[in-house]
């Protein structure tokens, strides 16, 4: 029996207290390295179950403060 299973990568930007990407873009360059590493690349069968979400972290810390 097959189970439908999907690999979720959640990237955050905005994060000035982090030492890495701040903005989509920056993150787009390593996902690029990281999927080549991984052998996931565009073009792989299974690439199309891999999911980047990117989330805002000043859209976050203003629902905390509501």
């Amino acid at each position: 029996m097959a189970i439908a299973a999907y690999l979720v990568f959640l990237y955050f930007v905005g994060d000035e207290e982090v030492n890495g990407p701040r903005t989509k873009e920056e993150w787009l360059n390593a996902i690029q390295e990281m999927r080549q590493v991984l052998g996931i690349e565009e073009n792989h069968p299974l690439a199309k179950y891999v999911l980047e979400l990117f989330v805002d972290v000043d859209t976050i810390t203003s629902f905390t403060h509501e």
